[in-house]
């Protein structure tokens, strides 16, 4: 059977005029890298992923580590399960 699984940098913290304080995209592929290691894990394929951050205000902007950011971005693992 063929299986996904995602490492997301981790959310940090939150706040009302800069938005959201995420980890390094660096931490998700560690933490991709450490799993796959650990649990031998059968890889097909590693993508990395990039999403548009979707608002109710157009005027609204989410920020990561304290800049505009327009996208998301993490790390697809897809295995033999």
């Amino acid at each position: 059977m063929i299986d996904q699984k995602d490492f997301v940098p981790k959310h940090l913290s939150t706040h009302w005029l800069k938005g959201v304080t995420a980890d390094t995209f660096d931490s998700a592929v560690q933490a991709a890298s450490d799993w796959i290691a650990n649990e031998n894990i059968d890889v097909i394929n590693i993508e990395t992923v990039v999403l548009p951050i979707v608002s109710e205000k157009d005027s609204e902007i989410s920020a990561i580590h304290g800049l505009p950011a327009l996208s998301r971005q993490f790390i697809r693992v897809w295995y033999r399960g």
